[in-house]
């Protein structure tokens, strides 16, 4: 089978998967919300860096120890956020909120380094070439993401609104 149909299958049977999980996550609340979100991405992911079924058996393992581990570092600085928020909303004190902000940025400093880490993993089962895909995908995800919230006419009541140029 060539790799254009077998790729095409794949995306397939994935969102049709994810298809038919959809009125079951519904039901779920954020949970729901939680695991179509990763099913799409899972499709999504797959399509744009052209995985072989080989390489997904081994990639995928990898993948999520990796998304488990940023998404705690994530939940960690997100949290030093809202505690530093809180102390500013609450007036707590310039020593206080000093404290919040060095946590804070200890916070996003992990994360920000934490790719540098994954290539290191992926590097056991993926090309660099590869690797590269799948960091322009996960951006891409995100952005199509991002669209599909973003309301479809941009708001001109808002005085300073950032207003998106049309594309040429």
């Amino acid at each position: 089978m060539r790799p254009n149909i077998k790729k095409a299958i794949i995306s397939i049977i994935l969102a049709s998967i994810a298809g038919m999980l959809n009125p079951i996550l519904a039901q779920e609340g954020k949970r729901g919300w939680e695991d179509k979100m990763k099913s799409e991405k899972i499709a999504f992911l797959t399509s744009e860096m052209n995985i072989s079924s080989e390489e997904a058996q081994v990639f995928w393992p990898v993948y999520n120890k990796v998304a488990a581990e940023k998404k705690e570092l994530m939940d960690a600085m997100f949290q030093a956020f809202q505690d530093l928020c809180s102390a500013i909303d609450n007036k707590e004190g310039d020593k206080k909120i000093e404290v919040l902000l060095d946590a804070y940025l200890k916070a996003q400093t992990a994360v920000n380094s934490f790719d540098e880490k994954s290539v290191k993993e992926y590097k056991k089962v993926l090309t660099t070439e590869k690797i590269a895909m799948l960091f322009i995908a996960e951006e891409n995800f995100r952005k199509v993401q991002i669209r599909k919230l973003s309301p479809a006419q941009p708001r001109t009541d808002m005085p300073g609104a950032f207003q998106p140029q049309p594309r040429p």
